[in-house]
């Protein structure tokens, strides 16, 4: 794989995490929110497009379903509640975590195999209209904890709780953040 590919992979994740993560926020607000749905579901979709450009297919995978969510939530068939944005915002984490290692990422797909099929399905649920019990956010192995773990047993990957999305400190935040999506809105448009 190109490493300068990989590299553009890994800042366009970047990028679009923050981005995601700004929109996950005010979501909390304001659900229906169409303008905010319409930057995370294109957050998402620019993620899937560049995993897939660069071969990383589980990242691809999963932007895709979350790209699914917001289209879903943006023509109501589903409603982005604590529990479901909670999901995304999980979801935003394990991409970043795949992003990380995406040079060997069948290393952190065996790693994390049961973990990553747990949030697509969770995902899945949602488009479903299926969830319903709160879903804690994992944290998937990254390159500095896998140098870290003890291979000679099979050990499944830590578990944290899910952070609540809702601070005072972080809504403050975020409304800096979507004044800041206009730009990224005039990269894509150009870029298309």
């Amino acid at each position: 794989m190109d490493t300068s590919m990989l590299d553009l992979f890994k800042t366009e994740v970047e990028q679009q995490s923050t981005v995601l993560n700004a929109a996950l926020h005010s979501l909390e607000d304001d659900a229906t929110a169409a303008k905010v749905l319409e930057v995370a579901m294109r957050g998402a979709h620019s993620i899937k497009g560049a995993a897939r450009l660069v071969g990383v297919n589980a990242v691809a995978q999963l932007a895709g379903v979350m790209e699914e969510c917001f289209v879903a939530a943006q023509a109501g068939r589903i409603q982005l509640a604590r529990n479901e944005l909670d999901l995304l915002s999980a979801s935003v984490e394990m991409l970043v975590s795949m992003a990380k290692m995406a040079e060997d990422i069948a290393s952190w797909q065996s790693q994390n195999a049961t973990l990553f099929d747990q949030q697509l399905n969770k995902l899945k649920a949602v488009l479903s209209g299926d969830i319903s019990a709160p879903t804690p956010a994992a944290t998937p192995v990254t390159k500095e904890s896998a140098s870290t773990l003890d291979h000679s047993t099979e050990v499944a990957p830590p578990i944290k709780e899910s952070v609540p999305l809702s601070t005072e400190k972080r809504k403050g935040d975020v409304s800096l953040a979507l004044q800041d999506l206009s730009m990224i809105e005039l990269f894509r448009a150009e870029a298309d």
